[in-house]
């Protein structure tokens, strides 16, 4: 509006509700400020308060390289008073006309943080007087709407960034979960007058949630890696203990057979390199620590000599 077009710098007396009220005080109107107007984009309704106005708007997210999927979101449209004012610069906006329009309600307002109507109205007013009041100095300047987003002015460029809470519940599509997880192509209704600050800020974050995500990926195949080692440690390891019992069970066998037979057993110290071969075939000869050479017969009545 027109009262936020200064022709002067603001005085001591022009902001004399905001000496008044503490840090806490003017936080606690605005945070119900702020849920006023994103209960009344929840209903589909535009709000304007004074300097320009809040609304929801079908827009279209392009997701890859060629899929574009439709998306409502909100915006924010600078009041043209100002815009032309103060020479800004802000992303176009057009808030269709069959969009139903309201003020702030600061009745409603007041009653929901237990303030009087006066107090609230006042508040606001001056913070925007305030905030016009930077923006003729040439000063950068955010103003945060709690639960809602960030409205910034850096070197005369106005943008508003929304938060991604506030993003998918006012999308009734259901296509606004899909849009921002879409990648590094994804955009919805991208502002090509975003600050550089938020822009790095938006890509690291995103950088380090590809970064954990990787780590986890990482750390998952490592741990399925080692199990597979240790579940195939514990298989040679049984296999390797079957075995060693097979060729205990065949030493047994043999020292039974030559005890019937009347051939001396074979001596601790051979039974290693005996028990790594298997039941000798018929006319082999098997070598005993006391070089005793024996012939196992080849029927069952020759005897060894």
């Amino acid at each position: 509006m027109r009262k936020y077009l200064l022709f002067k710098d603001l005085g001591p007396n022009d902001l004399p509700t905001l000496k008044q009220l503490t840090t806490n005080e003017i936080c606690k109107v605005w945070a119900g400020t702020s849920k006023y107007i994103r209960k009344q984009l929840v209903e589909k309704k535009a709000v304007d308060i004074g300097i320009g106005t809040f609304a929801l708007v079908l827009v279209h997210a392009k997701v890859g390289e060629d899929k574009v999927l439709p998306v409502e979101r909100p915006v924010f449209q600078l009041c043209r008073f100002m815009k032309k004012f103060y020479k800004l610069q802000c992303a176009k906006t057009k808030i269709p006309k069959e969009t139903p329009f309201c003020q702030l309600d600061f009745q409603q307002i007041g009653a929901d943080i237990h303030f009087r109507p006066e107090i609230v109205e006042q508040c606001i007013h001056e913070t925007l007087l305030f905030f016009a009041g930077a923006i003729q100095d040439k000063r950068e300047v955010e103003f945060s709407f709690r639960s809602v987003g960030i409205l910034a002015v850096r070197r005369s460029v106005v943008s508003m960034t929304f938060f991604d809470n506030c993003l998918l519940e006012l999308d009734t599509t259901g296509n606004m979960h899909t849009a921002l997880l879409g990648g590094p192509c994804c955009y919805v209704s991208e502002d090509p007058y975003c600050p550089p600050h938020l822009r790095r800020k938006a890509y690291a974050e995103e950088l380090k949630e590809r970064l954990y995500e990787k780590e986890v990926l990482q750390e998952e195949r490592c741990q399925s890696a080692a199990r597979q080692t240790a579940f195939k440690g514990q298989a040679e390891l049984h296999l390797l203990g079957r075995a060693w019992g097979g060729k205990q069970e065949k030493r047994r066998l043999l020292e039974r057979q030559w005890k019937a037979q009347g051939l001396p057993v074979i001596p601790r110290s051979c039974q290693l390199s005996c028990c790594t071969t298997d039941t000798p075939a018929a006319g082999t000869l098997v070598i005993t620590a006391a070089t005793t050479v024996s012939r196992i017969p080849s029927h069952k009545g020759e005897r060894a000599k």
